[in-house]
């Protein structure tokens, strides 16, 4: 039952990764909207919650193949995937000036918890 699980979860996982990298482009290339602070600091908490926690939960093969549609690439792994969103997104925050807000983020630090505790719960579970 534990495989399954495991096999779940990086569907999840391949998917998190296909709707980050969607939204990280879309943000990139639009980087002058009236959001883009809220927007980027989303995209933090996205990547915290939805691949970065599960990465370390499960602790895959960093070399082990990923589907990502989205992606560029026909043989993506997990460490492509993460350099494509988690990656490109603290060198584009690094770009812009948020560099330590969106770590903070991504490590799990206080804007985490206060991004965590202004969502609502219904939104939350859509995660």
């Amino acid at each position: 039952m534990k495989f399954f699980k495991k096999s779940l979860e990086y569907n999840k996982l391949a998917q998190a990764f296909n709707g980050q990298y969607q939204m990280l482009q879309n943000l990139m290339d639009n980087p002058n909207t009236e959001d883009f602070t809220n927007d980027l600091f989303i995209l933090a908490y996205i990547g915290r919650k939805e691949i970065l926690s599960r990465m370390e939960e499960y602790n895959w093969n960093m070399n082990g193949r990923i589907v990502v549609p989205m992606m560029p690439g026909n043989q993506k792994t997990l460490v492509y995937a993460y350099q494509q969103t988690i990656g490109k997104l603290m060198a584009f925050s690094e770009e812009h000036g948020y560099y330590n807000e969106v770590q903070d983020i991504l490590d799990g630090g206080e804007l985490f918890h206060e991004f965590d505790k202004s969502i609502p719960e219904h939104i939350k579970k859509m995660l």
